[in-house]
């Protein structure tokens, strides 16, 4: 079997683990902050801090808004710069037809 192959534009959940993690170490150093005083901010181990900016571990929303707190930023602060997988997408998320709101 061979390997899926990635469209252009498409992301993949690691991808955007990655660049969320990247953004809170980018984050965190600009503060001038340790990973170990970060994990002590957010109630995580040191080891958890460093997966989570790796995007070795998938970091919940609960947690992503823990993280925003300590850092000061919003929680859209970590998802600046992602590539979007479909640019003329609407932001809101994808309701069935029957569903959407008309006007």
């Amino acid at each position: 079997m061979m390997p899926a192959q990635k469209a252009p534009c498409e992301l993949w959940p690691q991808d955007v683990d990655r660049h969320v993690g990247a953004r809170v170490r980018d984050r965190r150093i600009l503060l001038g902050l340790t990973q170990r005083h970060l994990a002590a901010l957010i109630g995580v181990a040191c080891q958890q801090a460093h997966r989570y900016e790796k995007g070795i571990s998938r970091v919940s929303a609960l947690r992503l808004h823990r993280i925003a707190r300590a850092l000061g930023v919003q929680v859209g602060h970590f998802y600046e710069g992602l590539p979007s997988e479909d640019p003329a997408a609407s932001p809101g998320p994808r309701m069935p037809p029957g569903l959407r709101r008309s006007g």
